[in-house]
């Protein structure tokens, strides 16, 4: 639990919204009374938005059973183009740590900027 409940209990924290009250939630922000409606966010926006979300990829190669860092991508999705494969297929790689080719080196992909030895 967050310690911000501590001094301060919601009344319903713990609970559950019914199925009708998440119903009349629904109807009153539809339409005209969301307030989003008719706005669309502009390119400076949808950019922060990217950023804010995208985690950065560390491309290590691996020399003598050592990881060397080769380069940083801003997000799985750069090196996914970068490399011609779909960001998905990056996601597996950096989640099981696989070694892949590229330019005739073996790298391998992290999330995190911190060389491990192997």
């Amino acid at each position: 639990m967050l310690n911000r409940y501590i001094l301060y209990k919601h009344p319903l924290l713990g609970k559950h919204h019914t199925i009708i009250r998440k119903e009349k939630i629904s109807l009153a922000t539809r339409g005209y009374k969301n307030p989003m409606f008719g706005k669309k966010h502009t390119d400076r926006g949808k950019i922060l938005i990217s950023k804010a979300l995208s985690k950065p990829v560390y491309m290590y190669k691996i020399v003598d059973d050592q990881l060397e860092l080769k380069d940083i991508f801003p997000s799985s999705v750069k090196l996914a183009e970068l490399l011609n494969l779909h960001k998905s297929t990056i996601g597996k790689y950096i989640k099981r740590g696989k070694i892949i080719i590229w330019k005739s080196e073996r790298c391998i992909l992290k999330r995190s900027p911190i060389s491990i030895d192997l």
